[in-house]
């Protein structure tokens, strides 16, 4: 006997059997979506294949895996070399499904690891990868930024691994006080940092989401995302998390690599992990805005959907950095599980608010905790 499990993502409802297998055996199974999102296109930021050298999925694989779970833009980010999904999604007959961006992982041995996209390949080691050695973090940033592709720098799992992958480690960052041990090594104008690396933010909360609070509470606006880091199918598929991007059309062909930029470094986008979270605040603020003038309390309305295989138990609300309310979340059934509308007390000096929903229960083989997180809004009286 085998079970089986046939979806499209945890956007899409899933038909689950348990089969006895004698030669072939037929499943007609129809996955409906459960929350079409007008304008909002999801993405995994982090993926390696076979051109990664601790890697051996190919690149093929790779991608029909990110559009079998749902994703509509993957950014090919193998160590040092830079790669380009695009003439594999042509070849599979996958360009309405999904569009690739060309990217690296910057993997220095010393200071931490760093997505960088878009890019285009030139002469060169690892097709014109930016050299890293004798640099220090902020010049190697730079000499990124320099180019003539203007490419995004995101800070990936910046507390793993020691100071040999983790940025924040290596460069001595204290989220309690806010300083560093190592200023020289500090850079003040990275925007993007991967808060959720195949995790959710239970499991990050005293450690890189404390981070990000604290850099939010020195007025730093910085755009959280999620992504899988997938290197093995097996064990890793893409899209868990996801960072899912306010970029107006549901057509990936139609995004550019600037308006995918300016998205992802606003911050206009929600992390998903199995549930959909909807966040609208005075004069339909989202996710990446400034409110000005919102007076000492702002009117936010909050929506939470999932497919009925998630769980949803509660919603967390933060502002500057404190949980101010936790709301049991108590309905059941695919669709809608929240509406409703929800009072932030704004400081005298301004405030920033995140919505963060969690459930209780796995929705994969892999164990997959549901949640999700907003990126802030930034209030102003």
């Amino acid at each position: 006997e085998y079970r089986v499990r046939i979806g499209h993502g945890p956007t899409y409802e899933r038909v689950e059997e348990v089969v006895t297998v004698d030669g072939e055996v037929m499943i007609d199974a129809v996955i409906d979506e459960v929350f079409p999102n007008p304008g909002v296109l999801c993405g995994d930021f982090h993926l390696h294949t076979h051109g990664s050298v601790d890697s051996s999925d190919r690149a093929d694989d790779k991608l029909r895996s990110v559009v079998a779970n749902g994703l509509q833009i993957a950014v090919r980010t193998e160590h040092e070399v830079i790669r380009d999904y695009s003439p594999i999604i042509s070849d599979l007959g996958l360009d309405s499904f999904v569009k690739g961006f060309v990217g690296v992982e910057l993997t220095t041995v010393e200071y931490g690891h760093f997505n960088t996209f878009p890019l285009e390949m030139r002469n060169g080691p690892g097709n014109g990868t930016p050299l890293w050695p004798g640099l220090l973090p902020s010049e190697l940033f730079d000499a990124v930024r320099d180019r003539p592709e203007a490419p995004t720098v995101t800070i990936n799992h910046p507390r793993s691994g020691g100071a040999l992958q983790g940025y924040f480690n290596a460069a001595g960052f204290d989220a309690v006080t806010g300083t560093v041990e190592r200023p020289e090594m500090w850079d003040e104008e990275f925007r993007v940092v991967e808060i959720f690396n195949d995790s959710n933010f239970e499991s990050n909360r005293e450690g890189t989401v404390a981070d990000w609070f604290s850099l939010l509470n020195q007025g730093r606006q910085i755009a959280a995302v999620g992504s899988s880091d997938s290197h093995r199918l097996n064990s890793v598929p893409p899209g868990y998390p996801r960072t899912c991007l306010q970029l107006g059309t549901n057509v990936p062909s139609e995004v550019t690599g600037p308006a995918l930029q300016a998205a992802l470094e606003r911050g206009a986008s929600v992390i998903y992990g199995g549930i959909d979270l909807r966040v609208s605040g005075p004069d339909g603020a989202a996710p990446g805005d400034t409110v000005t003038e919102s007076g000492a309390t702002a009117m936010f309305n909050v929506t939470l959907i999932a497919a009925d295989y998630v769980s949803v138990d509660r919603l967390e609300v933060i502002v500057d950095g404190i949980t101010t309310q936790t709301i049991p979340v108590d309905t059941l059934g695919a669709g809608v599980r929240y509406d409703e509308d929800i009072a932030i007390d704004v400081a005298e000096a301004g405030s920033w608010v995140i919505f963060h929903a969690s459930g209780d229960e796995a929705y994969d083989a892999n164990g997959s905790q549901p949640f999700a997180v907003s990126n802030p809004v930034f209030l102003t009286r």
